[in-house]
């Protein structure tokens, strides 16, 4: 980072003047010449490479020139001195050219990392069909911006079709996973009409991929927790395959849950969900969720329950509601979130509750 090579940079040409002063301080007494090698490695920590040769040709023209005003003149130990200096900061320069290597290495894959999440994880417009949506994505790895949790949302000829996900494991095989399963969601969405196919296709895909893997570089293990829902005017449809259940917050109300009368099993081990319809009241908002939000952990391991939190989402409008319990997530964790979290929220914008269906 260009502010923090200057720092370092600052640093070694400070020590540099620091060492001269304190050797003219003490005169002949004391010599700091030998000190003087340890600037150019202090730079190659985070300044260019030509920046630490000129530190460290400071540095050795400091040496000769404080040699000079002690009075030792043009001696051996000089000679061994400079070339020391000269030394260590040939070996600088190299460290300095390596480490600019590996941040250049470290963009790289940090933009194809960027560039898979746009993939994987498109963030949707703020109005989807009859529907308000907001969404939010977080990591657990500090240098990760992509995992195993997913979402959609499409505007289909059969409603707005909201899909989030949570693959089983961490790393690239769920990744992998991860856009296999919001490709099919994609694809079935539109030409689908009955979500709870959509569901069993997809079950369908996720098992072969594990099959497949089960000769990879994966454990064959592989299953995907889920909730499908639609929106069609003031009608929810879910079809939860083994997820969390969303929550409806309600105007001035408690928040409520979802729960599949008939639990089924996720993606990929042979989900049967059923199809459960709700009304929505106007002004309420529907959460769905990745287990992260509800099974983070504050410093000293203990869960953060979160439950009575996802009131919040009721807090001044969507966008405010989503960034309210996201920071509250935060401050119960002290900003260490233990796994990955996603978050869809949405809301009808019908002002009409008895709105009819779509056939």
């Amino acid at each position: 980072m260009p502010g923090a090579g200057l720092g370092w940079l600052s640093a070694a040409v400070a020590i540099v003047l620091i060492l001269s002063l304190a050797d003219l301080a003490t005169g002949d007494k004391t010599t700091f010449s030998g000190a003087l090698a340890l600037t150019p490695f202090l730079a190659s920590v985070g300044a260019r490479p030509r920046a630490v040769a000129l530190v460290g040709t400071a540095a050795a023209l400091a040496a000769v020139g404080l040699a000079l005003f002690d009075g030792f003149g043009l001696h051996p130990g000089l000679g061994r001195a400079v070339i020391v200096i000269v030394v260590g900061t040939v070996v600088a320069v190299q460290a300095a050219r390596l480490r600019l290597r590996r941040e250049r290495r470290m963009a790289e894959l940090t933009n194809v990392a960027d560039a898979a999440q746009r993939a994987i994880i498109r963030p949707p417009p703020a109005v989807v069909g009859s529907i308000a949506v907001s969404t939010w994505y977080e990591s657990s790895a500090d240098v990760a911006t992509v995992g195993g949790d997913c979402y959609e949302v499409l505007d289909t000829a059969h409603g707005t079709r909201i899909f989030l996900g949570d693959v089983r494991g961490h790393g690239l095989p769920s990744v992998r996973l991860a856009a296999l399963t919001v490709g099919a969601f994609r694809a079935l969405a539109h030409i689908e009409p009955d979500l709870v196919k959509v569901a069993r296709e997809m079950d369908g895909l996720v098992a072969r991929y594990a099959a497949d893997s089960a000769n990879g570089d994966v454990d064959g293990e592989e299953f995907v927790t889920a909730v499908l829902a639609e929106v069609r005017g003031r009608n929810l449809g879910v079809a939860n395959c083994g997820h969390p259940a969303p929550v409806v917050v309600a105007p001035a109300g408690q928040p409520g849950w979802l729960q599949p009368a008939s639990p089924t099993l996720p993606l990929g081990c042979g989900a049967e969900p059923e199809l459960e319809r709700f009304d929505l009241r106007p002004g309420s908002r529907v959460l769905l969720y990745t287990d992260g939000l509800l099974e983070s952990r504050d410093p000293r391991g203990c869960f953060v329950d979160m439950s009575a939190a996802v009131g919040l989402l009721g807090c001044g409008d969507l966008d405010d509601g989503v960034r309210a319990l996201i920071r509250e997530l935060n401050e119960r964790t002290h900003g260490h979130i233990t796994d990955d979290v996603a978050v869809v929220a949405f809301e009808s914008l019908l002002s009409d509750k008895k709105t009819a269906l779509p056939s």
